[in-house]
């Protein structure tokens, strides 16, 4: 659908006055985005990623830090949400700062599915098991990253994950956003003000929080880390151990989309792989 026919639509259904201002909006590698009258936003993307998205910002709207969901074409061909005014530039922003208001004001209200819920990884192409999803992810890395580390290394990760009981304390899924980086934080006056565009994940909370600390390469310390994750609720029991552990599979699926999408800061993670290892 074009930006007239999605207008007519919204205007068809009341959502907009007569008078329509509208702009595209850069940042989306696959969507199409405009910004209505500096209030809404309508997204054009495949139907399934859209509906995913859609249910993602219904089942959480009470999150401040979300846009609010105002629209969902039958056929998903569209969704118009609330416009977040801001900048998705985060240099300058505590570590810790941001990571605490992402675990209180997010993270702390994702919602564990019923208990027909066993559905895991990607909401839109599920794995059976969280491990599995993981495992996939991992695989993926693998190829991009192979002549970057020693092969112990590889091994390592492959270790870690070998556990068929290492999540077997979560029972059920809660739906995450999927891709909470730095990338999708909307900053005003220096504040994290907003999350934008999920990729709807069913799985722990843990691994939001580890993909947000993840996504930037500065400030990859056991002190920003633990800080922020004594903040995090959630059912389940995370050791130490545990949690650097989580903390090896997170940079090497980082150091994946690292060499894809941001090939000059490989050596400042590859320093953090380094350092990260050692704590184990």
């Amino acid at each position: 659908m074009d930006i007239q026919q999605i207008i007519q639509e919204l205007q068809k259904h009341q959502l907009l006055p007569g008078k329509v201002e509208y702009k595209p909006l850069t940042g989306g590698t696959v969507s199409r985005l405009y910004l209505v009258n500096n209030e809404l936003v309508v997204k054009c993307n495949q139907p399934v990623t859209l509906e995913m998205e859609s249910i993602f910002l219904e089942m959480y709207k009470e999150i401040e830090c979300l846009p609010k969901i105002y629209y969902v074409n039958d056929d998903f061909h569209f969704i118009v949400y609330s416009f977040i005014p801001g900048i998705t530039d985060y240099k300058g922003i505590n570590k810790s700062m941001l990571l605490e208001t992402l675990i209180k004001e997010v993270i702390n209200h994702y919602k564990q599915l019923s208990e027909k819920s066993n559905s895991w990884g990607w909401a839109d192409e599920t794995s059976s098991t969280w491990r599995e999803f993981l495992l996939d992810r991992v695989q993926q890395s693998k190829i991009l990253i192979e002549s970057q580390l020693p092969e112990e290394d590889h091994m390592l990760v492959q270790k870690i994950l070998k556990d068929n009981k290492r999540y077997e304390q979560w029972k059920h899924p809660y739906l995450l956003h999927g891709d909470c980086g730095v990338h999708n934080f909307v900053v005003n006056n220096g504040k994290l003000s907003g999350i934008i565009d999920p990729a709807p994940v069913w799985g722990i909370p843990l691994y939001d929080v580890i993909y947000a600390f993840c996504s930037s390469p500065e400030d990859l310390t056991v002190e920003v880390l633990h800080t922020a994750v004594s903040e995090l609720k959630m059912s389940g029991k995370v050791t130490t151990e545990f949690l650097n552990q989580e903390i090896i599979i997170g940079l090497y699926i980082r150091l994946g989309n690292c060499m894809k999408h941001h090939p000059h800061e490989l050596d400042q993670y590859l320093h953090a792989w380094k350092y990260w290892k050692k704590q184990l």
